[in-house]
């Protein structure tokens, strides 16, 4: 097996490609690609009341966005980095907001507030937005609007295995869930220690990135495999997939 770190999106082409065997990555590539795929037993990453780095940034409140578009006809600008998070967006706008059709755009990273138009950003990002709002942007976090409507947590990531690696990786991936399952039990006792270190790295105060993890949970249980089901039929309607899939799990 190979170690590659990336964007999501940039993980989902290195498993659809062979290049990576196994990664915590998008749900939005498992349901696209489920033929090629499992999913590592009762983990991944998910949120419920918020999450602070899915975000997008309007330069009206969400009420006001129709009658904003309507005297500022243009794209509604998606991040690159994450299908998960873009067809979270246009289900919300669709779905949940009722908000008219707009045409969609992606651009890189970092590029959306130049243009003055609603923008989706996530990661790093999107959390230095949410730590320091920038003026005149009103921000929504859109696991928080998921949540307000559905009722459920929204799983963005989930450990995704390729098929035709895990003959040959077996033991090794059996080895890996086991320690995976482990992290996760205890990993709110290690969070405090772990904060500085990532603090340091990023450039958030350590509060700020505790707050942040705690808005996360790295397991995946019934209400989550109930969220991914609903996630893909919103986006099966909106042909944005071709359909719902079936979560097939390793160690099955």
């Amino acid at each position: 097996m190979v170690h590659l770190p990336g964007h999501p999106s940039e993980l989902n082409a290195a498993l659809r490609q062979g290049r990576i065997d196994v990664s915590p990555s998008s749900s939005f590539e498992y349901l696209g690609g489920a033929d090629a795929y499992c999913l590592l037993s009762g983990l991944g990453i998910s949120a419920r009341t918020q999450v602070q780095s899915v975000l997008l940034l309007s330069p009206v409140p969400r009420q006001e966005l129709a009658s904003w578009l309507h005297h500022h006809p243009g794209p509604i600008l998606l991040s690159s980095a994450s299908a998960t998070a873009s067809a979270l967006l246009r289900i919300l706008w669709h779905r949940a907001w009722q908000l008219p059709a707009v045409p969609w755009q992606t651009c890189p990273p970092g590029e959306g507030i130049r243009h003055g138009r609603p923008f989706l950003e996530i990661g790093n990002l999107a959390l230095h937005h949410w730590v320091h709002p920038p003026d005149g942007w009103h921000i929504i976090d859109l696991a928080s609007a998921w949540h307000k409507w559905t009722g459920l947590p929204f799983v963005f990531a989930v450990w995704i295995v390729r098929k035709a690696s895990m003959e040959t990786w077996r033991a090794a991936l059996t080895q890996l869930h086991a320690a995976l399952v482990d992290i996760a039990a205890n990993l709110n006792g290690h969070l405090e220690r772990l904060a500085p270190v990532a603090a340091a790295l990023h450039g958030f105060p350590p509060h700020q990135v505790l707050q942040y993890w705690r808005t996360m949970h790295p397991t995946i249980g019934p209400e989550e495999m109930a969220s991914l089901i609903r996630y893909s039929a919103y986006a099966t309607e909106l042909g944005l997939l071709a359909g719902t899939p079936t979560l097939r799990w390793f160690p099955s």
